[in-house]
């Protein structure tokens, strides 16, 4: 039994000795090696083919360019250095000039005359000097004495006295005498300063009460007149903020018997256009 070796087919006698040997496994071990070789066949040709396919597949493909080690392709064209051409200036051509074709044209000689210088018969106008013009007359045109002159454009008689010479306007002063209060010498004060005006304006002032709008701070800004004897005319309201602001702010200064003392200017008391701002909080 030991001369028995398991590559032969009397091992398999001998293990399926006084055994049922139609029994499946008896007949896969007696044909394990055809078997084997059939598989054997089957998977290398298999492997043959996948191979071949595979190659024939590949054939189909793109080939990418080679490339030398610098970058670039055999496809790539490389240029190491290029120089562009130079291109020379191109000279200035000057247009001849077109020649101008004189037409030798006979002018009759009439035409040519000398002209004829006229002699200027009006006199000329007599300027006076400055020195001539500040010179007065003894008597004015249209007056005998000298008391009185007679407009010549106008017909109307004038008022001036001899001896005497109607003052001129100020050009700081308007037509109605009001005087800017950045002009004056002296501003219009009221007795007491400012603060003493705006608490008398907000002792008689009756502020409106509205829930929505308490603590809300309005402006108003009243202008007025100072005149010379220290009262106040012409008062008005530039703004109106609303809620009848305006027209209380008037009421208050027209209410207002304290004078204030005129503005100043020359030396003289003038009518002051005068702004000032009323605030007033809403309770």
């Amino acid at each position: 039994m030991s001369n028995i070796s398991i590559f032969e087919k009397k091992w398999i006698d001998l293990v399926f000795e006084g055994r049922n040997q139609a029994y499946g496994a008896y007949q896969l071990r007696q044909e394990n090696g055809k078997t084997t070789l059939i598989a054997l066949f089957l998977g290398s040709g298999g492997i043959g083919i996948a191979v071949v396919l595979l190659s024939l597949l590949s054939s189909f493909k793109s080939v990418p360019p080679e490339n030398d080690g610098t970058g670039a392709t055999r496809d790539t064209i490389v240029v190491s250095s290029y120089r562009f051409p130079v291109e020379k200036p191109k000279p200035n051509v000057v247009p001849p000039s077109k020649k101008v074709e004189r037409t030798d044209e006979e002018i009759p000689k009439e035409k040519l005359k000398n002209p004829e210088i006229v002699k200027p018969t009006e006199k000329p106008v007599d300027i006076q000097t400055n020195k001539e013009a500040e010179k007065p007359k003894a008597n004015p045109e249209g007056s005998e004495n000298g008391t009185e002159a007679k407009n010549p454009e106008t017909g109307i008689n004038g008022t001036a006295s001899p001896g005497t010479e109607k003052p001129g306007l100020d050009p700081a002063i308007g037509v109605d005498g009001k005087v800017a209060s950045v002009l004056l010498d002296r501003q219009p004060q009221f007795p007491g300063g400012l603060g003493k005006f705006y608490e008398k304006v907000r002792d008689n002032f009756h502020t409106p009460e509205m829930d929505d709008r308490s603590g809300q701070v309005m402006r108003v800004m009243v202008q007025f007149v100072v005149e010379k004897d220290g009262s106040i005319t012409d008062i008005k309201a530039l703004n109106n903020p609303g809620y009848g602001l305006d027209k209380e702010a008037i009421r208050v200064l027209k209410t207002m018997r304290v004078k204030w003392e005129p503005g100043i200017y020359k030396g003289q008391k003038v009518r002051t256009a005068y702004t000032l701002p009323i605030s007033v909080q809403i309770r």
